[in-house]
């Protein structure tokens, strides 16, 4: 193999993708990994959120690894220190997704680092993919917001398929290409809707094009094929807000998008998604230091307890001494 052509389908399910195949509604996708190929059903990273999911595939590691533990965190000593600094806290949602790359630790090296002709398209961490490289750098944010304000994904699925090819045609040795629209349209519906199916149907359809172009110019032998999801999505039927239930445990708490007041804060609560929220506590000497289970349990007795009793709740961690 020369070269290397991975499509991220954000939110793509395994076991959604297999009854499609067997239903005979992606015929491209069945013919190109279910028969002539390899279709594994893997396990994604911790978080499995959008963008610190996509690090394993780009770097080789987990996103705590890489300095990146979730959509959302907080840095407890540049927190404690007061004033203004981007070290503080991070949302990579909107404009912050922009700071994702630097945030990874130098040492830790992505794949545009290492293969000089590599592109990178609608995909937030594109360290390395210097110049044009980085196909979307500044136009990604505006088709999210695109997205976000119409519903339309369909219209950015198209974008990113339309860029796909025209790269294709210029035979580079990796792309690494992100198609939303089953995530975006799973989140607005449910993994089973008809918007959503949808888009799986689009995706075969682009996979057959894209294996398309390879055949017409002389490439589809000598370039690995990879379709990838960064983690599946479960239809949300509830909702438990963190928020509510530590201002109840008068741990009033520090959050998202209300980052301006920090005042008599005693808890910090930083969400990933649906299904991973970091916490973070004020200690008796301030925020500088992680918080130990035993002075959790001192200054917040009984805390543990009720959120693994919460039905919205299958794991609680916590640091030991």
């Amino acid at each position: 193999m020369k070269r290397s052509i991975v499509i991220l389908a954000d939110g793509a399910r395994a076991d959604v993708m297999r009854e499609l195949v067997d239903e005979g509604k992606l015929p491209n996708i069945a013919r190109l990994f279910y028969e002539s190929g390899t279709a594994i059903d893997g396990v994604t990273s911790f978080p499995s959120t959008t963008g610190p999911a996509y690090l394993p595939f780009l770097t080789g590691c987990l996103p705590g690894t890489c300095n990146v533990p979730g959509i959302r965190w907080l840095d407890k000593p540049y927190f404690d220190a007061g004033g203004w600094s981007l070290k503080k806290h991070r949302s990579y949602v909107g404009l912050e997704s922009f700071l994702m790359g630097k945030d990874i630790w130098p040492h830790i090296r992505t794949i545009f680092e290492l293969v000089n002709d590599s592109f990178s398209i609608f995909n937030p961490i594109a360290r390395g993919a210097t110049g044009g490289r980085n196909v979307t750098k500044i136009m990604r944010i505006w088709y999210w917001y695109y997205g976000h304000l119409t519903d339309h994904w369909a219209y950015v699925d198209e974008a990113g398929l339309a860029k796909t090819l025209g790269l294709i045609r210029r035979a580079p040795r990796f792309i690494f290409a992100v198609f939303p629209g089953i995530d975006e349209y799973s989140h607005l519906a449910h993994p089973h809707h008809e918007s959503t199916i949808e888009r799986y149907v689009w995706l075969d359809k682009a996979m057959g094009d894209i294996h398309a172009e390879l055949e017409r110019t002389g490439n589809a032998k000598t370039t690995a094929l990879w379709l990838v999801s960064d983690h599946g999505l479960s239809k949300t039927d509830h909702h438990f807000c963190m928020n509510t239930f530590l201002k109840n445990e008068d741990l009033d708490p520090f959050f998202y998008p209300l980052i301006f007041n920090t005042k008599g804060k005693r808890a910090a609560s930083m969400v990933s998604g649906n299904g991973m929220n970091h916490l973070y506590f004020k200690n008796s000497d301030g925020w500088t230091r992680h918080t130990v289970r035993s002075e959790l349990e001192h200054t917040a007795p009984g805390l543990i307890e009720k959120l693994r009793d919460q039905s919205a709740v299958d794991i609680v961690a916590v640091r030991n001494e």
